[in-house]
Order: C-alpha cells, then sequence, then structure tokens
C-alpha cells in the first residue's frame, strides 16, 4: 500500500459539529495540529445543513490532495458519495466521532480523535470496495426494516447523552411499530421472495449498531456484498429465537438469508425507504445494487 506524504499538499478538513457527543470540538486545535505536524496545508469546513459534506466534497476535491472526515458514518457516506458522484477517487481519511461507528469498528480504525487523525495523516491508503445504489452510493450498508431508521429517529439528544444504548433502548421501545415487507430480490441469478422484517446488502461485519457478521468471512476489497435477509415467521413466538440466531450469527434458521454476491436487483413495490450508511434513501421501485471494486482510497 501506499505511504501519503503530507509534505506541500492540501488537506480539506469537513467537520460535522454535531456527531455523536460533539467530542471533535473540543479536540479540533489538536487534530489540525496533527495535519500540520505531517506537512499539510490544512483547510477547515464546518456543516451547518444536511448535505453540506456531500456538497463540499463535490464542489472542492479536485483542489485538495487529500480529504478528512470528521462525524459519523452518515458524515463519511456524503464523503464517498460525492467523490463518486464526480468520479474521483482520491485519499479520504475518517474521524470517527458518531453514536455508532460501524464502519470504524469494521475496520478497526480508533475513535480516539487524535489516533485518528495520525492514521488520516500519516497512514497506509487501503483500497475498499462501495456501492451503487440506484443513483446514489453507500460505504458499509444498505438496509430496511427494523432498527435501520433509528440513526435519524432516535433523538441527537439521547444519542449526545448515552451514545449506542440509545439505538438498542430506542428499538426495544418501538419493536411493535415494524411491519413485513414484501420484496424480490435477485442476487447473481438466484431469486429471494419474501415478507421482510430486516434486510440488508452489506460490506461491513457490523450492521445498524446492533447486529454484527462473521469477520472470518467478510471482507471489504473482495468485490462481493453479503446479503442478509429475515422472513418474518409463520408463528410470532418465534421472532425472538431467530432474533437470537441473528445475534449469534447462526443463520441456520429457515427465516434467514445469508448469501455473498455481487449485483443485485431489488424489486420494491411497497416503495419501502432504505437506510444508506445511516442516512434516508430516495425510494425506487426496482434498485439495481452495484459493486465498485475498491473504489474507496481510505488513508488509516
Amino acid at each position: 500500500m501506499d505511504i501519503y506524504d503530507g509534505a506541500g499538499k492540501r488537506l480539506l478538513l469537513i467537520i460535522n459539529p454535531v456527531s455523536g457527543k460533539r467530542t471533535i470540538l473540543r479536540s479540533v486545535t489538536e487534530v489540525i495540529a496533527i495535519f500540520q505536524d505531517a506537512g499539510f496545508t490544512c483547510t477547515v469546513m464546518v456543516t451547518q445543513h444536511s448535505g453540506d459534506t456531500r456538497r463540499f466534497t463535490e464542489m472542492y476535491a479536485r483542489s485538495f490532495d487529500r480529504i478528512v472526515v470528521a462525524g459519523g458514518d452518515g458524515t463519511l457516506n456524503q464523503a464517498v458519495s460525492g467523490l463518486a458522484s464526480i468520479g474521483i477517487s482520491k485519499p479520504l481519511g475518517y474521524i470517527p466521532c458518531g453514536s455508532t461507528n460501524d464502519f470504524a469498528r469494521s475496520i478497526g480504525l480508533k475513535v480516539n480523535n487524535q489516533a485518528a487523525a495520525r492514521h488520516a495523516a500519516f497512514g497506509e491508503v487501503t483500497e475498499l470496495d462501495i456501492g451503487r445504489f440506484g443513483n446514489e452510493f453507500f460505504t458499509y450498508v444498505a438496509a430496511f426494516g427494523m432498527f435501520t431508521d433509528m440513526p435519524y429517529t432516535t433523538s441527537q439528544y439521547a444519542k449526545n447523552v448515552i451514545g449506542h444504548a440509545a439505538y438498542i433502548i430506542d428499538g426495544i421501545i418501538n419493536i411493535g411499530k415494524y411491519k413485513t415487507v414484501n420484496m424480490r430480490i435477485t442476487a447473481d441469478g438466484e431469486v429471494f421472495r419474501g415478507d421482510y422484517l430486516f434486510g440488508a446488502v452489506c460490506n461491513s461485519t457490523s450492521v445498524a449498531g446492533v447486529l454484527t457478521l462473521p469477520d472470518d468471512t467478510v471482507s471489504l476489497k473482495d468485490g462481493l456484498f453479503e446479503l442478509l435477509l429475515v422472513q418474518a415467521p409463520d408463528d410470532p413466538v418465534d421472532l425472538p429465537f431467530i432474533l437470537n440466531g441473528l445475534v449469534r450469527q447462526d443463520y441456520s434458521s429457515e427465516y434467514i438469508t445469508f448469501k455473498q454476491c455481487s449485483d443485485l436487483l431489488i424489486e420494491n413495490p411497497e416503495r419501502v425507504e432504505f437506510s444508506l450508511d445511516g442516512e434516508r434513501s430516495s425510494v425506487y421501485d426496482r434498485i439495481q445494487v452495484a459493486m465498485l471494486p475498491r473504489f474507496l482510497k481510505l488513508v488509516k
């Protein structure tokens, strides 16, 4: 892997100031000093509105040698989407300071701001896969159903105060609201159809802050997605056993589908909204999901 020397190069630091417990605001001076010590000329932009990270990336990525984002998984998604939308694969650093940090957990990235900044400044470039979801993009997961709306329905106050546990509490309180979704999914030519409580196209070992996938199976740069589907059981009393299997990475239940694939067609007659890395997607009747192999040049 390449090691990028920052001497004489320009770095754009995009900060989401409301992510997680807002720790980035207390350490921004130290973070900037780290990039300066690495030889970068650092420009800082602070988001104020939804979509700012993607907009900043699309507007300014061509003018910088490296982009670094400080925020949660949704902030990272916007930066990656911005790069993909303009067709530029450029070194990208990530300072994970959100509430859940699924992606950071999957790749073993430090959640300490200064440590993550040092990786972004001095680390090696690792090329990772991302997914195209219709006209949008995702770094690690496109999902629907149970738990997937919690990143944007759980209150920001609760996330800031108690962190990841806020998602679990919110999910338990609202578990009765989830409805089944009738969907047809074609994965590398194999057809799956059913009434699903949950579905995810993943490139991660951590999903929705709740589920983990086997790290001896999942690779973030093998050109393959992991498809995980949970069908509604005939008898509702079976649901706790199915969920327990998911938590234990036991996919033997007839109601669970776990498959690796590289290309999917999702037929979505109920026009269900997906979550892309914790961000709301557009709504499609038919969604083509394709792999962009090794597009993301992550500095870590």
